[in-house]
């Protein structure tokens, strides 16, 4: 008898010993590198951050946003706030992210502890999970949020679910998570509805349900109040968030959507927790326990939504996906793997489970450090001795580094680690950049003021760049001089541009009428200058019924100015002149008036200035035009 508990003693200890040099590995993979680009991560760290210093008078933030107290997707704040307060923001964050994915994986491991001590290598290899799709998403919150569930499921496991108190401790819990992130809570809950069913006789399990919606009362409040405010902020309904954007998730989603990378990395622990499921549907659950039916019963239910949901809602993208994480830890944590008997069978089990986590959390770690030397260039302007405060255009013409866009094949599907580059910029110099989380009273920490909402520039469609990663297109210098072009267009509005490209890319931008404040290889952080252009109108009483020129930078065709004619000046010798700053480049004009253009216009009644630098005069002599169509 001795012998046996030694034995299951010094077996027990070996994964624990394992989970703690894990722990080292997947914080240090993270804390390893100086930055971790992520898709949404910049816009977290700097609402977080601009929350924190909105007083600045330096950064301009306290005249475009003011306070804001959100319901819900406290997640990240909780973590990154305290640390950003003494820190720099980047170390801040770096700190930040190492804590995150700690308590991700210490939760999967203490969950899988909790439902049975002998499956503890399961929660080895689950803590590999914590270096997940979700992170280099940047959904810090609901990341977060769901480290924080994976704790509050292993105290619902191990705690005697009919007792007051320990429910009364577990509506408490909730609450908490719902206010981290209301998603993940409601993940969470399904887990623990489901325990508690389970946990009940069967003639009292309606009882026990009741006690179970009760118990989930206060954090389905927050989902309530947060459902509500979604629904006022969009206007006289729930149009919106009604309509499902008819696209299922592709198969690999269930594999690459929760571990990112390669194949071997990618499909184990999915396919883990179907092996669970199908191995208790086929076994009838016969001897197992009440915990292990439960859970199997929500992984089920959580991992069919994962299948089949839409991959995107009308208001939220990403939204199937979000039932992965949760749905694998819980079915993993069945496998009755205490039930091999072969001491020899046992060791290899471990090995493996053990070998995966460590080469998973290797892998991640050999990714972020190429992450780190791709990125080394885009993010060198972050130590410039820049200050801003006002609004800030942000150009990223490759913001994949690099690599082609290729969501199925891609090692991390649908992210773009450089797409919110300017964020890090606006937090490290100040100043703000278009399109912040600032816009959403029940979830963001901050709000722009309606009396800056005005002043705020919008900026160009940043899908554009995206055309560039196309692998056919990529030497395609006319078109990557277009989309400089449409992009540059906006930079009018803006006190700077933040422009990434290539070293030509920002020869080009010079040449267009930018001043380099600071420029390092294809970085540079650039203010609009331009050239200065008279267009000298005759006859001018043929301008008739125009009220209007419209100018856009050529070749790109979208109007990006509008000049009222009335600001114009009638010269000595009959001609009526309109003086503009523009791009030193190409440039084409149009009247607003039907029929009416500059001889030599195109169909659509386009006049065409070939090169701003060179011709500051522009004669326009007023003739009519067949428009097309």
């Amino acid at each position: 008898m001795h012998d046996s508990r030694s034995m299951r003693f010094a077996g027990q200890r070996v994964p624990l010993a394992a989970e703690l040099l894990l722990l080292l590995a997947v914080a240090g993979a993270v804390a390893g590198v100086a930055y971790l680009p992520t898709h949404d991560g910049p816009q977290h760290i700097f609402t977080v951050h601009a929350a924190n210093h909105l007083e600045d008078p330096q950064t301009g933030w306290g005249r475009w946003f003011e306070p804001n107290l959100p319901l819900s997707s406290y997640g990240f704040a909780v973590v990154f706030a305290p640390l950003d307060a003494w820190l720099p923001w980047d170390l801040a964050a770096r700190g930040a992210l190492a804590l995150m994915v700690f308590a991700w994986a210490l939760g999967a491991f203490v969950f899988v502890r909790a439902v049975r001590p002998e499956r503890s290598w399961l929660g080895v290899a689950l803590g590999a999970a914590s270096l997940q799709w979700s992170l280099y998403m940047g959904f810090f919150s609901f990341y977060f949020a769901s480290a924080f569930g994976l704790f509050v499921l292993a105290f619902a496991v191990a705690s005697d679910l009919r007792d007051a108190r320990s429910c009364a401790i577990l509506s408490i819990l909730l609450l908490i998570e719902a206010l981290l992130h209301v998603m993940a809570a409601a993940l969470t809950g399904i887990a623990v509805l489901a325990l508690l069913a389970f946990h009940a006789d069967p003639g009292r399990r309606v009882r026990q349900l009741a006690r179970g919606a009760l118990l989930g009362a206060p954090a389905a409040g927050i989902a309530a109040g947060v459902l509500w405010m979604e629904i006022a902020a969009g206007g006289s309904g729930a149009d919106g968030a009604s309509e499902f954007v008819h696209e299922s998730p592709a198969w690999w989603t269930l594999g690459r959507c929760l571990m990112p990378g390669p194949a071997w990395r990618a499909w184990p622990l999915t396919l883990l927790a179907s092996a669970a499921l199908v191995l208790g549907l086929v076994s009838g659950c016969r001897g197992r326990s009440a915990v292990d039916r439960a859970l199997l019963a929500a992984g089920g239910l959580l991992l069919a939504a994962a299948a089949l949901l839409p991959l995107h809602l009308e208001v939220w993208h990403f939204f199937s996906v979000r039932f992965t994480p949760l749905a694998v830890c819980v079915l993993v944590a069945t496998l009755p793997i205490e039930r091999l008997r072969a001491r020899r069978a046992r060791c290899a089990l471990g090995v493996a489970l053990g070998g995966f986590a460590f080469a998973a959390s290797g892998w991640a770690y050999e990714y972020h450090r190429d992450l780190a030397a791709r990125s080394r260039e885009a993010l060198a302007g972050l130590e410039a001795p820049i200050v801003r405060s006002g609004p800030r255009l942000p150009i990223v013409l490759d913001p994949f580094l690099g690599r082609p866009f290729e969501s199925a094949r891609a090692l991390v599907p649908y992210a773009v680690p450089l797409l919110n580059l300017g964020k890090l910029y606006a937090v490290s110099q100040g100043g703000v950049v278009p399109y912040a989380f600032v816009s959403d009273p029940a979830l963001h920490p901050l709000r722009l003021r309606e009396d800056a909402r005005a002043a705020l520039p919008s900026e160009a469609d940043p899908r554009y760049p995206l055309v560039l990663s196309d692998p056919r297109r990529a030497e395609d210098l006319a078109l990557r001089e277009a989309v400089t072009v449409y992009m540059a267009a906006q930079a009018t509005r803006f006190e700077d541009v933040i422009f990434y490209g290539r070293p030509a890319d920002v020869e080009h931008l010079a040449w267009l009428g930018f001043h380099l404040d600071w420029r390092r290889d294809g970085l540079a952080i650039a203010r609009f200058e331009g050239c200065p252009l008279a267009v000298h109108i005759r006859p001018q009483a043929a301008l008739g019924a125009a009220r209007t020129l419209e100018l856009g930078w050529f070749p790109a065709l979208g109007t990006t100015h509008r000049y009222p004619l009335s600001r114009g000046q009638h010269a000595p010798d009959g001609t009526f002149v309109l003086a503009v700053r523009q791009s030193c480049g190409a440039v084409w004009i149009r009247f607003d008036a039907p029929g009416l253009a500059c001889e030599g216009a195109d169909a659509e009644g386009r006049f065409v200035i070939r090169q701003v630098r060179s011709t500051p005069q522009v004669e326009c002599r007023i003739g009519s035009f067949p428009r097309a169509g």
